[in-house]
C-alpha cells in the first residue's frame, strides 16, 4: 500500500478542526507542525465513562515524565503524518499513560500494541514494545495506516484499531456491534474533541 502521511494528518486534522470550530478552517498541509502535546486531564464528570476507578477520581498531577512522552508524541506524530492529539487521545484511553501497562490479551505499552503488531512494523521482540518511543512509533504508524485505509474516517480506524480492521470490513464499513469497541471509539473521541476544544480556547 502506498502510504501518504500527510493524508491522515491532514484529514484527522481537518476533522478536529470541524468538531472545534463553528466554521471549517482552511485544509492543514503536511508541512504544518503539529502542535506540542501535554498530558492535560479531562474533567471527569461523564468525559470517558466506564473505565478504571482512577479514571472516575481526580486527575493526577502532570509528572516530567508525562511532559517527555508528550514531546515525543509530537514528534512521533508529525513523523508519520498523525494529529498529535489524537496519538493522545488513544493513549488516555488504551493505558492512561503508563509505560508498563499490560492487558490481559497481551496489548503492551502507552498504545497497547500487540506483539503480532510489533513484528509486522520490525519489532522481532514484544518486551521492545514496553519502550516508549518504540511503542509511540509503531502505534502511531499503526493508526496511519488505519487512517489511510479507511479513507480518513476516524471513527472506522479507531475501531479496527480496537477489533481489527477484518471485522470493520466484515460490517460493511460500520462500527462493528461489539459494546467493548463501541464504548472505545466513544471515550477515544471524547477525549479527542475535549483535546480539540481546548486548543483552541
Amino acid at each position: 500500500m502506498a502510504v501518504d502521511p500527510g493524508a491522515a494528518f491532514s484529514l484527522a486534522v481537518r476533522s478536529c478542526q470541524a468538531q472545534s470550530t463553528p466554521a471549517a478552517k482552511p485544509a492543514v498541509d503536511s508541512s504544518t507542525r503539529l502542535p506540542s502535546v501535554t498530558w492535560i486531564q479531562a474533567p471527569s464528570a461523564g468525559l470517558v465513562p466506564n473505565m478504571a476507578q482512577e479514571a472516575r477520581g481526580s486527575p493526577r498531577p502532570q509528572t516530567p515524565q508525562d511532559m517527555a512522552w508528550g514531546e515525543q508524541v509530537s514528534r512521533i506524530s508529525f513523523r508519520h503524518g498523525v494529529d498529535a492529539r489524537l496519538v493522545e487521545a488513544v493513549i488516555h484511553v488504551e493505558s492512561r499513560h503508563r509505560a508498563s501497562a499490560r492487558s490481559p490479551k497481551g496489548a503492551l505499552g502507552l498504545m497497547q500494541v500487540m506483539p503480532a503488531t510489533g513484528a509486522r512494523y520490525g519489532v522481532a521482540r514484544a518486551q521492545d514494545l514496553l519502550d516508549p518511543a518504540v511503542n509511540l512509533d509503531v502505534g502511531v504508524r499503526y493508526l496511519r495506516d488505519l487512517l489511510l485505509q479507511f479513507g480518513g474516517q476516524i471513527e472506522l480506524a479507531l475501531a479496527a484499531y480496537n477489533a481489527g480492521a477484518g471485522h470493520v470490513l466484515r460490517y460493511g464499513l460500520r462500527v462493528p456491534p461489539f459494546p467493548e469497541t463501541r464504548d472505545y471509539v466513544d471515550q477515544v473521541m471524547a477525549r479527542y474533541d475535549w483535546l480539540c476544544s481546548a486548543a483552541v480556547r
